[in-house]
């Protein structure tokens, strides 16, 4: 599975800052819905009001998903740096100079 799986780190930290950026787009969106216009249909208004306010909710939800996922992959990353920075002290360790 080792040679079939390669993680390449500067991927990882491009995501999590592709991530973090577009979370901060949304949360700096207008809070709440737009003014609708009114229809003159009652039903059609409270449908539409309806449907703006769960889009509201759905881009909310978007932005913290968002966030928590880049910031989920820039601790992976630095994970996967770490590792490396570690095996490479090991090896040194274990290899005499010569």
């Amino acid at each position: 599975m080792g040679d079939r799986f390669h993680v390449i780190l500067t991927d990882l930290a491009r995501a999590a800052a592709a991530f973090e950026s577009q979370s901060q787009i949304l949360a700096g969106e207008p809070r709440g819905r737009p003014a609708l216009p009114a229809t003159g249909l009652a039903a059609l208004d409270e449908a539409l009001a309806t449907v703006m306010d769960q889009l509201v909710l759905l881009r909310g939800g978007a932005g913290a998903w968002l966030g928590e996922h880049g910031r989920r992959l820039g601790a992976v990353e630095a994970g996967y740096r770490e590792l490396e920075v570690n095996m490479h002290e090991l090896y040194d360790d274990l290899m005499p100079e010569e």
